[in-house]
């Protein structure tokens, strides 16, 4: 599959226009493809492998066995075609983020982003089992992006043949489409208005694990009575109201609404290199 119609030039797209591309998309009646996390299934499949062993006086070692790793990796992707009845490694792209965290967009607009993970070490074979996913499948890595910002432009690219994200990361109900959490093993379809209701949420209650706060006060009850009835771009004049009551200094509303923004087809200048979207 040609990836490269990715990074061409994109318009800001209206919200009638990405809702017309998502109605085509679903009633198209083609065989999805699998647009998967491979940050996620890497993660997942490689922690799993880890072992410790105690050596007695007080040593211990840590030990991983790659070649088991990448075969629990690709029965992962094989479940996961087998769910869908995708019968090629031709219809599966893995995306994963951009290695360098220092280049991630997020961090131009909250420098915090993520901080506490930043000494976090990565899983012993998680290397390995990277290399084989580039190596044998579709792979996207797009530069500053993270996985599910690759996922969501893939997802709502009106180029690109409908597909199934694959992960288990609440912010992919912020993309329209359909999601499969890997998990809960449920699907969702997000519709424009779905996805939209769901990342004002996200920016009004914050989320701790990937450091930023939202707005004060507003929690997971009370965000949804703030969005009830809201509709289109009201929802964002309702949450900065909410910033706006909680007397938010300096650009907290604008940090939260943009880090909770995963990029969807148009919000992205390749040629600048930046994000254009703004709530």
């Amino acid at each position: 599959m040609d990836l490269s119609v990715l990074m061409h030039p994109a318009p800001i797209v209206p919200r009638w226009e990405a809702e017309e591309a998502l109605r085509i998309k679903e009633t198209s009646g083609t065989k999805p493809l699998l647009f998967i996390d491979g940050d996620v299934i890497n993660y997942r499949v490689t922690i799993a492998g880890e072992e410790a062993v105690d050596w007695g006086n007080d040593i211990w070692t840590l030990h991983s066995d790659s070649r088991e790793a990448i075969s629990r990796v690709i029965d992962c992707i094989e479940g996961l075609k087998e769910t869908f009845e995708v019968k090629s490694d031709d219809d599966v792209i893995i995306a994963a983020s951009c290695p360098d965290r220092n280049l991630n967009w997020r961090l131009s607009f909250l420098p915090d982003y993520k901080y506490n993970r930043k000494s976090k070490r990565k899983p012993l074979s998680y290397s390995d089992v990277m290399s084989y996913l580039k190596a044998h499948y579709t792979f996207l890595v797009i530069p500053t992006m993270e996985a599910d910002d690759v996922l969501g432009i893939l997802a709502t690219h009106p180029n690109i043949p409908r597909g199934i994200m694959c992960s288990n990361d609440k912010d992919m109900n912020t993309i329209p489409g359909r999601y499969y959490n890997i998990v809960t093993e449920e699907t969702v379809f997000n519709a424009v208005e779905d996805a939209d209701r769901h990342h004002a949420y996200q920016a009004l209650v914050g989320d701790a694990v990937d450091g930023y706060k939202g707005c004060p006060r507003i929690g997971k009850a009370t965000a949804p009575k703030i969005l009830s009835g809201v509709h289109g771009s009201e929802l964002w004049i309702k949450v900065r109201e909410a910033f706006r009551k909680a007397h938010c200094e300096g650009n907290q509303f604008l940090e939260s609404a943009m880090v909770s923004r995963i990029l969807r087809y148009g919000d992205y200048d390749f040629k600048a290199g930046e994000v254009r979207w703004r709530p």
